[in-house]
């Protein structure tokens, strides 16, 4: 896939690294027939694919990226007020760390990095914005994940979004 135009960066993941990943797990199976870890659980239901909300119940690599606004996912606001933006992200245990956390408060795919201390199993953090127009916007959280919790490697990288909606007026 490769990866993703920046302007629809709040919406997409690059999968490259998942393929990374996979592709060692594969290696490391038949060549040191060292098992892979658990595959990520889904279901599918009219067409569309359905992960499991914890990251205990998902497994699998990709971590587990909430966002919330108002402790929901939609939220209005008047122009001027603050609005906390509060997140939670995980990854399952054994296959990797969350290595990154990334904030795009606008929506249009511009991500800011935030330090939130050592790779993890969980972390969860929050911002306070204020919305200076009227308008709707998606923020984002984009999080990562490595398998040895190496937040340097640019490689086998697993990428996964959180989003939520704010209307101000």
């Amino acid at each position: 896939m490769g990866p993703v135009e920046p302007a629809v960066q709040y919406r997409l993941i690059d999968f490259t690294g998942l393929y990374e990943q996979h592709l060692r797990d594969l290696s490391a199976w038949v060549e040191k027939d060292i098992e892979p870890p658990t595959a990520t659980n889904y279901t599918v239901q009219n067409g569309q694919v359905y992960v499991p909300q914890y990251a205990s119940q998902r497994a699998g690599i990709q971590p587990v990226a909430n966002l919330e606004v108002r402790d929901g996912t939609v939220a209005e606001a008047q122009v001027g007020s603050p609005v906390t933006l509060q997140t939670g992200f995980e990854v399952s245990r054994g296959v990797g760390k969350i290595v990154s956390l990334e904030w795009d408060i606008n929506g249009n795919g511009t991500f800011v990095l935030e330090d939130f201390g050592a790779p993890s199993l969980v972390a969860q953090t929050n911002i306070i914005h204020v919305y200076t127009e009227p308008g709707v916007y998606f923020p984002s959280i984009r999080v990562a994940s490595h398998r040895s919790g190496d937040a340097e490697s640019p490689y086998a990288v697993a990428y996964n979004l959180g989003r939520a909606k704010v209307v101000v007026k």
